[in-house]
């Protein structure tokens, strides 16, 4: 049920609500509600917490801390009588080289009585590693916990796994069904697979199996990649947790996200960056009432040290591919800049006498701008083809797949790699140009190549290539909404490039766009990063091109 403010006083705010077929009304027969409010602007959002379903919302878990998240109450809720035990006593990292801003995040999340905890953090911080360890930790206590991995299924396959290999302990339960098919592609131990298919609901959620997984004493962890159904269920089967823990918490809405997070739990812990990936809006009218804003944000804005928790070291980045981010996004503030960063290089990995032999681009930040033509590359070879509903471009594949084949050559391994494209013709041309340039024997099966979202959740990539969508300009639009994603978009691709950030673009494409962001990334490639064209990467001979064409068609490909 949508919330519309229609007048606001110093201490009350009156608010509409829209009408909605699937609400009864009833229950707010002779009923009025006054929200207090105090502090910024920020939009209420959706007030579903005023009617949860079939219960009563101020007799739930985490009324308290709602009312306290959305500053309807100034005190800090007290915990203590829903547990004595304000923090878990004699516990023990599995690592000790944190540094302090990771150690007060991890005091802070395991305070039984803070109610609210937002751990922030760019790329490369430790924040998984740091939640890995609260919940070993907390598991450890006895404490019962609902654990979000936004985004994906895949996403919290591949944290399980990270879980298993610290602990060596299988105590969770997984609420998103069972996938076979991503499930073989995050485990390749087949007894391990196993496992993970025997924590699985299989079946379609209802309130009968919610309730029967729940009374298993074999688990300590509820997990779920989202839904909403799933946390209905839980609230009318009465079932609650000690915490709620989200990975990934940027992409959390404030809109609506409160009421299904606390009606579960009244402590709640979000991991993650708001700057790194919006949630994606669809109306611009939606986005003018801030709907796009995430919970993370709403707590950096509205509270200060008492709930959020800055990681300021990173230690998987370089600061060229930094600078771009760091001044778009991050406005190079504490603690969030680049004077923490731990360089890392892509020449730790290199073999110097084959960078030489290969001529391989070493440089962190590079753009290959396709208008510098020299050798035996002609503008044809970057014409942008039709390929059923799809698109492709010779060019531009042909460019990334030299360069990833040097890469391994140099000893890099495939999953260290990732090409961006939102096109399957492209993935397919990539994937059969490669499977010409490598060794027979070679596997292309653990190279990064697709979509951003669907590659880079839960990967640990080196090197990252990525071109633009090539049947759209490169700013999508210049509606505000979809400009504003398009460019999170971009800072969540470049900064997950731990050595090397290539772009294979024109420098047009940068230099005439409308939006002024991507001409401080020309800047940025101008100042701290590498410009070249595609002969620097790949010298091609005559009439080679037109062979690796030619193979790839007898391969079935065009």
């Amino acid at each position: 049920m949508l919330g519309v403010i229609l007048s606001r006083t110093r201490s009350f705010i009156e608010v509409q609500m829209q009408e909605d077929r699937n609400i009864d009304f009833s229950s707010f027969k002779g009923k009025s509600f006054l929200i207090q409010k105090w502090g910024s602007k920020s939009n209420i959002g959706r007030l579903k917490f005023l009617m949860t379903r079939g219960a009563e919302w101020e007799y739930l878990p985490g009324h308290e801390t709602m009312l306290y998240a959305y500053k309807c109450i100034r005190r800090i809720p007290n915990l203590t009588d829903i547990d004595a035990n304000p923090f878990p006593s004699n516990y023990s990292l599995r690592e000790n080289n944190f540094d302090n801003s990771q150690q007060r995040a991890i005091e802070a999340v395991l305070d039984m009585n803070k109610p609210l905890v937002a751990v922030h953090g760019a790329e490369g911080t430790g924040k998984s590693r740091l939640l890995l360890e609260c919940i070993d930790i907390l598991a450890t206590q006895g404490k019962r916990i609902l654990l979000l991995c936004n985004i994906s299924l895949t996403h919290l396959y591949r944290f399980l796994l990270q879980y298993y290999k610290l602990t060596k302990r299988t105590d969770f339960i997984l609420f998103n069904g069972y996938d076979e098919e991503l499930l073989n592609s995050c485990i390749d131990d087949a007894e391990l697979r196993r496992i993970f298919v025997n924590k699985s609901v299989r079946k379609d959620i209802t309130l009968s199996n919610v309730k029967e997984f729940c009374e298993r004493n074999d688990w300590r962890i509820a997990c779920t990649s989202g839904s909403n159904s799933l946390l209905d269920a839980f609230v009318k089967n009465k079932i609650s947790f000690d915490f709620f823990l989200a990975d990934d918490a940027g992409r959390i809405n404030e809109c609506d996200s409160w009421h299904y997070i606390l009606t579960s739990s009244c402590r709640a812990r979000l991991f993650g960056d708001f700057h790194n990936l919006q949630s994606p809006i669809h109306s611009l009218q939606a986005y003018q009432f801030k709907f796009n804003r995430s919970l993370l944000q709403q707590l950096s804005e509205q509270f200060g040290s008492e709930v959020n928790y800055y990681l300021s070291t990173q230690y998987r980045s370089n600061s060229k591919i930094r600078e771009w981010p760091n001044k778009i996004f991050y406005k190079h503030e504490a603690p969030l800049n680049d004077k923490n960063v731990r360089d890392i290089c892509i020449g730790d990995y290199l073999n110097e006498e084959k960078v030489e032999e290969n001529n391989l681009v070493k440089e962190p930040l590079v753009l290959v701008d396709t208008s510098i033509l020299s050798g035996e590359w002609n503008r044809q070879m970057f014409i942008t083809q039709k390929f059923g509903y799809s698109y492709l471009n010779w060019g531009n594949a042909l460019i990334a797949a030299a360069h990833f084949s040097k890469l391994i050559e140099c000893g890099f391994k495939p999953e260290m790699l990732c090409y961006i494209t939102s096109n399957d013709g492209q993935r397919i041309l990539i994937e059969h140009i490669l499977s010409i340039l490598l060794p027979p024997s070679f596997s292309i099966n653990r190279l990064l190549i697709g979509k951003s979202l669907d590659t880079l959740i839960g990967q640990e990539p080196e090197i990252i290539i990525k071109t633009k969508t090539f049947q759209l300009p490169l700013h999508h639009s210049s509606e505000p909404h979809r400009s504003d994603f398009n460019l999170s978009l971009w800072n969540f691709e470049i900064c997950h490039a731990k050595r090397q950030f290539m772009a294979i673009l024109q420098y047009r494409d940068l230099a005439y766009n409308t939006l002024p962001e991507f001409n401080e990334l020309l800047k940025c490639f101008k100042k701290s990063g590498y410009i070249c064209g595609p002969n620097d990467i790949f010298k091609l001979k005559f009439g080679e091109f037109e062979e690796i064409k030619r193979k790839v068609k007898e391969k079935g490909f065009g």
